[in-house]
């Protein structure tokens, strides 16, 4: 169950299907973690002067469109003091979830399981996020975890396994919702500009002569200005662009390329250019621990190529590609800590 990163991706809508109108998939969803928030047993949250609130009922949320935006603002001015209220962390990330802010509400929710694992309707809150936020094969593991679970209410497993199916089988590229293949590519672009002041712009050594000893006597060699610091005003830009998918079958694809630039005004051999280019296909499958039913692994190969060039105005130019290609093993327990290993 991997948390996704990074603010600015094309996002997936959590569990993509056909029949279903939205306002119905919504109000299921918040029945659903209604209902199971009723069986947890840290279902009633305590009241305390440091952390009192109210949780809305899901009803409401979804009956009444304006509310859940004004819920929302108050419950994050209350954030600061319920850090620790696993309860309010995950009455919060399922308002976030309801809002498509599916990568804030994971940070809640994954806070909320850290504090109160067993609380099976956070555990259904993130597989939303996980899937709404691209990161489908966690949010099945969520899923399975749920319904493995023998203290969940029947009337509940079938429109969990449901879910489960929709994100396992979407149909296309869209629906007739409007929500997003939860296999199509997702793409994250970013720019970033940066301009500041170096005292050492060329990382030169900062000599002015040279000692050499030769047969018991040393000379000393004056060297060229070259090899002094320069310090110099420079100009830095960086554009980025990364895409990724996962496919039905479980394989994924991440590409990524970037271009960096650098100017000075000062020192005309200060500036380069870089790019960098990288393509993986990875095939990791899915199971669950026979030890510990709470821990989930994947495991497989994966193959990958790259390729960089700099060209410097002091005329350096360089170029280099790799190929690679191994096995890789991750790991994740419902604790939510996680690791990973390559060969």
């Amino acid at each position: 169950m991997g948390k996704p990163l990074c603010p600015g991706k094309t996002r997936t809508h959590h569990f993509a299907g056909d029949t279903p109108s939205p306002a119905v998939q919504r109000s299921a969803l918040a029945v659903a973690i209604a209902f199971l928030g009723a069986f947890s047993p840290h279902a009633q949250a305590l009241e305390t002067p440091a952390c009192a609130w109210k949780k809305i009922p899901p009803d409401i949320a979804v009956a009444e469109p304006d509310s859940p935006p004004l819920v929302l603002q108050r419950m994050l001015a209350q954030l600061p003091d319920c850090q620790k209220d696993a309860q309010f962390l995950a009455a919060l990330g399922q308002l976030l979830n309801s809002q498509a802010r599916y990568l804030e509400a994971a940070d809640h929710l994954e806070r909320a399981l850290l504090l109160e694992p067993d609380l099976k309707d956070a555990q259904l809150s993130y597989a939303i996020a996980l899937a709404g936020s691209g990161d489908i094969s966690s949010a099945k593991a969520m899923i399975d975890n749920l319904l493995s679970d023998p203290d969940l209410p029947a009337a509940l497993r079938p429109l969990i396994s449901n879910q489960k199916a929709l994100l396992t089988h979407p149909s296309g590229n869209g629906n007739s919702n409007g929500l997003l293949d939860p296999h199509a590519w997702q793409t994250r672009f970013t720019l970033a500009a940066r301009i500041g002041h170096d005292s050492n712009l060329l990382g030169s050594p900062d000599l002015n002569s040279l000692a050499l000893t030769l047969a018991g006597q040393t000379i000393v060699l004056p060297l060229d200005e070259n090899y002094l610091a320069r310090p110099a005003p420079y100009a830095r830009t960086e554009a980025q662009l990364q895409v990724n998918r996962t496919t039905p079958e479980g394989v994924r694809w991440d590409a990524m390329a970037s271009l960096r630039s650098r100017y000075s005004p000062a020192i005309d051999t200060a500036g380069s250019s870089q790019i960098d280019l990288s393509i993986e296909r990875s095939d990791l499958t899915l199971r669950q621990s026979p030890v510990e039913a709470t821990t989930f692994r994947t495991a497989g190969s994966y193959f990958n190529a790259s390729a960089s060039a700099l060209d410097a105005s002091s005329g350096t130019q360089f170029f280099a590609w790799g190929l690679g290609a191994g096995w890789a093993t991750a790991w994740r327990t419902q604790a939510l800590s996680a690791c990973q290993a390559r060969a």
